[in-house]
């Protein structure tokens, strides 16, 4: 999801699917497979290390620094056991000046996952919350229910821990200024969530879900990513609006303009613009 400056006319989280990744914190980005080998959106957004959350995870770029999870997307799958790992390789290339992609294929779930792992591991915020604040950059943000129970889990009996391990390691970093976005998208996410724009991942059957995502079996799912990643049927395109009903924001209400007039996100708060042009070649890791 690419987006400029912010206006009346323009919705604060964008509930349509996004293409290209996207910037969370300061040098943290989610995004999908076709993200991850797009060089052009690489150089834009100053990619130097790559984590690729997926099955056949592999390294493309030999000027890149790449951790490589081979994870299924399934409730089974067992993530809680790379979070120290992936934890490390992500806080030490931000507090080294770097900016981070965590992928997997359709940058949903588990690439949002390990991504709330890390913020929760080094900010103050709970999981929901931080789910929150993802949403509000990345609105298709959506763990299966397995990853979720996860992350409940780690946040009760290994949060702490983490935490303090990180600390230690990492001395030299200052939460604030990440926090600080994190609760600026937060409050982006709450204002969406009041107009209808947006929603928490729980639509109820025979209502519309605003994100476009709740509500579908898995082969429905499996077919929005494979429309989402290809060329033909992009989100937003009538294809896609007649497979999974509309996907364009609403126009905000009166109250909802009201409710946003007092915000003026700082340009941390705005996502950065991704090219959308087709991935260019570069040299591969042979």
């Amino acid at each position: 999801m690419a987006r400029s400056q912010h206006d009346e006319d323009t919705p604060l989280v964008s509930v349509t699917t996004a293409i290209g990744m996207d910037q969370v914190l300061p040098g943290l980005f989610v995004g999908s497979y076709r993200d991850s080998k797009n060089l052009a959106q690489l150089s834009t957004n100053n990619i130097s290390h790559i984590v690729a959350v997926h099955v056949t995870a592999k390294k493309w770029y030999k000027d890149k620094n790449y951790l490589l999870i081979s994870a299924a997307d399934t409730p089974q799958q067992n993530l809680l056991s790379y979070i120290p790992r992936c934890n490390d390789f992500i806080h030490s290339a931000r507090q080294g000046g770097g900016a981070v992609l965590i992928h997997c294929l359709a940058g949903m779930s588990r690439s949002v996952t390990v991504a709330l792992a890390y913020i929760i591991s080094v900010t103050s915020l709970d999981y929901r919350t931080a789910l929150q604040a993802v949403r509000a950059a990345r609105p298709i943000a959506n763990p299966n229910d397995g990853f979720l129970k996860q992350l409940t889990a780690f946040e009760a009996d290994k949060l702490e821990q983490e935490r303090r391990r990180l600390r230690d390691k990492y001395r030299g970093y200052d939460p604030e200024a990440d926090e600080t976005r994190l609760r600026q998208l937060t409050l982006l996410f709450r204002v969406s969530l009041l107009s209808g724009e947006t929603c928490e991942g729980h639509c109820r059957l025979g209502h519309r879900c605003p994100r476009g995502i709740c509500n579908h079996s898995k082969r429905t799912v499996g077919i929005f990513r494979q429309r989402w990643s290809s060329h033909s049927s992009l989100p937003g395109s009538p294809e896609a609006s007649r497979a999974h009903g509309s996907l364009e924001p609403r126009q905000r209400s009166s109250s909802t303009r009201s409710l946003a007039a007092g915000l003026t996100p700082s340009p941390l708060v705005t996502p950065a613009t991704t090219p959308r042009s087709s991935p260019a070649v570069g040299r591969r890791v042979k």
